[in-house]
Formats: structure tokens, C-alpha cells, sequence
């Protein structure tokens, strides 16, 4: 992801910049899609008797991630009502 964030760096302003930004988000889109239906595959594999497991980490990951999510937003918006 990180050598996908420098090309959108060293984008021209206007519709490239659009562009590259979004053609960004789509590759980091799929990687985040390829690592959930392998961890989900292996976590099948690994308990196939005990399927609750993988369903239980699901939520407990997209849980966190909203939290996480959530108070991100409200930091950004105190830095910017504090400026």
C-alpha cells in the first residue's frame, strides 16, 4: 500500500490526481477482500468442526474496526473545530 500511496504523492493535480486516487483505493480494496476470504479459508480449514470461530472473529474485527473508525473521525473533526 505504501508504494501505491507514493504514486498518488507525486500525481499531477485535477482529473490524475482523481484517478490515481481512486485506482488506489480499488487495488487496496481487493488486497483487503483477498486477505478476509483467506483468513476465513483458513480458519475453516483449521476448525472445521467449530465454524462459530470464524464467525466470532468477524465480529469481533469489524467491531473493532468500526470503533477504531469512529474515533478517528471525531479526532479529525476536534483538530479541525480546535484550529
Amino acid at each position: 500500500m505504501v508504494v501505491c500511496a507514493s504514486f498518488v504523492d507525486g500525481s499531477p493535480d485535477g482529473l490524475p490526481f482523481a484517478v490515481i486516487c481512486l485506482v488506489v483505493r480499488v487495488v487496496e480494496a481487493l488486497g483487503a477482500a483477498a486477505l478476509v476470504t483467506s483468513s476465513f479459508a483458513i480458519i475453516a480449514n483449521t476448525f472445521p468442526d467449530s465454524i462459530t470461530a470464524m464467525f466470532v472473529r468477524t465480529t469481533t474485527v469489524q467491531s473493532g474496526i468500526a470503533i477504531n473508525v469512529k474515533s478517528e473521525i471525531k479526532k479529525s473533526t476536534d483538530t479541525i473545530r480546535d484550529a
